[in-house]
């Protein structure tokens, strides 16, 4: 089994409502900062958008390890990450996941 370490910029209430409207609980889950073990345990890292592809190659993930969400994916393109932003970017941040995950 793959193990998938997926990387955004955080973790907040916001994310947990449009989750839950979803039928998704993930009130039970706790972010953390990423780190040389994470990366290790990680088969393949995935990021929302280029600059934290950047960020966790900087922070010490092998290269051939991570890539953006989209590019894995196929499709080329970032997910918008809404953190500071109200509820309509992680409704939107929500659509662009389930249009990539749903390709696959």
């Amino acid at each position: 089994m793959r193990k998938i370490l997926f990387v955004c910029t955080g973790n907040t209430c916001r994310t947990v409502q449009v989750m839950k409207r979803r039928n998704i609980d993930i009130s039970g889950h706790r972010s953390r900062r990423v780190s040389p073990a994470l990366f290790e345990w990680a088969d393949v890292v995935l990021t929302m958008t280029e600059e934290q592809r950047a960020a966790c190659i900087a922070a010490g993930a092998p290269e051939g390890k991570v890539a953006t969400l989209g590019e894995f994916a196929g499709m080329g393109k970032e997910v918008e990450d809404p953190v500071g932003q109200g509820p309509a970017a992680y409704e939107r941040c929500a659509r662009q996941l389930e249009e990539v995950v749903a390709d696959q």
